[in-house]
């Protein structure tokens, strides 16, 4: 019953955090930052500084390069034959 709740019934909604460290365990895991280092990221973001971006290179074999090089290797194939040889 209402009356016997501690916070009397009413509905307080939770504190999320609004920035996270993202370690490196499959699945990842969202570990909140401190308050006051929470802060200061929302601060840098506000301020326009955005946060670090590098890029994403994957050097490995995998089957999405495969088949990216087996569907345009073929397709250059096919030109250079329709041409009469490879282009310059």
């Amino acid at each position: 019953p209402p009356d016997r709740r501690s916070d009397g019934g009413v509905y307080k909604p939770a504190k999320r955090a609004t920035a996270y460290l993202v370690d490196s365990t499959i699945p990842p895991s969202l570990v909140p930052f401190r308050a006051s280092r929470e802060a200061a990221i929302l601060k840098g973001l506000g301020q326009g500084s955005g946060t670090s971006k590098g890029p994403f290179l994957q050097e490995r074999i995998n089957l999405n390069n495969v088949m990216n090089k087996a569907v345009f290797g073929t397709a250059r194939a096919v030109g250079d034959l329709i041409r009469g040889g490879p282009e310059g």
